[in-house]
């Protein structure tokens, strides 16, 4: 069986059911991320969501950069791999004309 015939087979979930089908992986991801800023418990809700509001919004940031930096390296690298496949070519043409 094809992968695609995997994904024909699978049910079509609604936005709800596939929130619904993470909510606990983001409810501990947001207690972690209150532990962080508020680890012993003391601060006033506005603070904690303040400070929620800043980790969230730089951890947003950073992933967009990291991903920014990984399309760029990926383009560097398919750019490369042209330049060296048409090398390659050259090097068979001049190889081709350098035995006539």
């Amino acid at each position: 069986m094809t992968s695609l015939e995997l994904v024909a087979d699978l049910p079509i979930q609604t936005a709800e059911q596939r929130r619904a089908r993470t909510e606990a992986a983001r409810a501990e991801w947001k207690k972690r991320l209150e532990k962080q800023v508020n680890p012993d418990g003391d601060l006033p809700p506005e603070e904690v969501a303040a400070r929620l509001k800043q980790v969230r919004s730089h951890l947003a940031s950073e992933a967009a950069k990291r991903s920014a930096e990984v399309r760029r390296a990926n383009s560097v690298e398919r750019k490369n791999a042209a330049v060296q496949a048409e090398l390659e070519r050259l090097a068979e043409v001049a190889a081709l004309l350098a035995a006539s």
